[in-house]
């Protein structure tokens, strides 16, 4: 598991909890086996190049959930 806490939650944000959790599993002895599939809800920054090439480095495939399927996460309401 990769956490961190910030004000904004961008595509920068995002890929350096998953960096973290990548770092955590590598230097645990239990390193991220080769076509892992990361699933994540449609928001910009889980979809963003930036972000999907963080998980092609990793060796991990994408997998994105449908706007309101239900078992994405519930959006929240402002």
């Amino acid at each position: 598991m990769g956490w961190a806490t910030y004000t904004i939650r961008d595509t920068a944000f995002v890929a350096r909890c998953l960096r973290m959790a990548l770092w955590r599993r590598q230097h645990t002895g239990r390193p991220v086996p080769e076509g892992l599939i990361h699933h994540s809800d449609a928001e910009s920054q889980h979809t963003s190049i930036r972000y999907t090439d963080t998980l092609e480095l990793a060796g991990m495939q994408p997998s994105t959930g449908s706007v309101g399927a239900a078992y994405d996460k519930p959006r929240q309401r402002r």
